[in-house]
């Protein structure tokens, strides 16, 4: 069987081989110096670790997105994610209610960072000044229901 090509077929062939996927745009470079490797950050393994870390992150993008250069927060909004994962696996050992309120100060976090890290890839114009206050509030409660054993003082690194 001889198969024929004809014109629309092939000008339909070249259209789709040519419109391939667009490549994502490298994410911005941050000033030297502003440049944070969160690999460096274990996974936290306890509640009061997650808080720790959760509290240092918010504190690193509140300065880049305050100092107008939101971009140099990316690689920490996405640490975010992985810290507030691990803080919501951990919050399944608490008693019934205080599960409840984690995974409420977990979600509000998630739509908070969420917010932000949104703004740096769909454009939205989002200052940390519309979300600051609910990630304070999240944060203190979540460090409220962390137990005692597990607290880590403000001025000590997380435990690696």
């Amino acid at each position: 069987m001889i198969l024929r090509t004809t014109p629309l077929a092939l000008l339909l062939s070249l259209a789709l081989l040519s419109s391939g996927c667009e490549q994502p745009a490298a994410p911005p470079k941050a000033a030297v110096g502003d440049e944070q490797d969160h690999a460096d950050h274990p996974a936290p393994t306890t509640l009061g670790e997650a808080v720790h870390q959760l509290e240092e992150l918010r504190d690193e993008v509140k300065k880049a997105f305050e100092a107008g250069t939101p971009e140099v927060a990316h690689d920490a909004l996405h640490h975010v994610g992985g810290v507030l994962t691990a803080a919501q696996k951990m919050a399944g050992d608490l008693k019934d209610d205080a599960k409840e309120s984690a995974k409420s100060a977990v979600d509000s976090l998630f739509e908070a960072f969420g917010k932000l890290d949104g703004s740096l890839h769909d454009g939205a114009d989002v200052a940390y000044d519309e979300v600051g206050d609910g990630i304070d509030a999240a944060i203190e409660k979540l460090e409220a229901l962390v137990p005692e054993d597990q607290r880590v003082e403000h001025d000590e690194p997380a435990k690696p």
